[in-house]
């Protein structure tokens, strides 16, 4: 069963009073530049920087090769788009 205002919408009068309650329905611009924060958020994400130490480390222990994969790792992890990265659970979760 279709519900009345599914076909013809809602009336003008409640379409007043939604606007009075629930204001405009538009989206506010923030000013400035977002992603060099959300950068630097994601690279030190407690995460991130345990395996920043753990690249630092095997760095002084002559490992170059596995540091490189480390920090590899720890950028792949927090381009945008990707597949992992602490909120991919969240992302998951919603239904």
């Amino acid at each position: 069963m279709i519900c009345a205002a599914a076909v013809g919408g809602v009336t003008a009068g409640e379409a007043e009073r939604r606007l009075l309650q629930y204001r405009q329905n538009v989206l506010r611009r923030r000013g400035g530049r977002q992603w060099p924060g959300a950068l630097a958020r994601q690279l030190t994400h407690p995460l991130a920087l345990l395996l920043w130490l753990a690249a630092g480390l095997l760095l002084i222990v002559g490992s170059h090769v596995v540091a490189a994969a480390v920090v590899l790792i720890i950028v792949r992890s927090r381009l945008p788009g990707s597949r992992s990265g602490p909120d991919r659970a969240s992302r998951s979760a919603r239904p």
